[in-house]
């Protein structure tokens, strides 16, 4: 009896957080957006995955941090703060990603302009 009566319920709560979160955490980040910045994205798509790291950060925080399970009382705090961590890093790693990509476009316009500039002082 005792805690193997509770495995059920156990089980359970353990999927909430690793069915809807780990890909949080166990995408390795640099390797994905270095294939996300090769595939040049539209802006809209920045927005959306930017977006997406708010909403589980959200979704995260929503969910419940103790949880009774008979005389068990199941903490949360740990992985809630872990899980809202990660999409702050992501969500970082996105901006930067598009900061560094606005960057490079206006130094190509800029440099444009200078050539232009001085094909019409001739």
């Amino acid at each position: 009896v005792g805690l193997e009566s509770k495995r059920p319920q156990l089980q359970e709560y353990r999927s909430t957080w690793i069915d809807k979160y780990s890909s949080i955490w166990t995408t390795k980040k640099d390797p994905f957006l270095r294939r996300y910045a090769s595939g040049n994205p539209p802006l809209f798509k920045f927005d959306a995955d930017i977006s997406r790291y708010d909403e589980v950060a959200n979704n995260a925080e929503k969910e419940d941090t103790l949880t009774p399970i008979e005389f068990l009382m199941l903490d949360s705090s740990s992985i809630k703060f872990s899980v809202i961590e990660h999409c702050s890093v992501w969500r970082t790693k996105f901006t930067s990603l598009l900061f560094e990509r606005a960057l490079k476009d206006m130094i190509d316009v800029q440099n444009y302009l200078a050539n232009v500039k001085k094909d019409l002082s001739k």
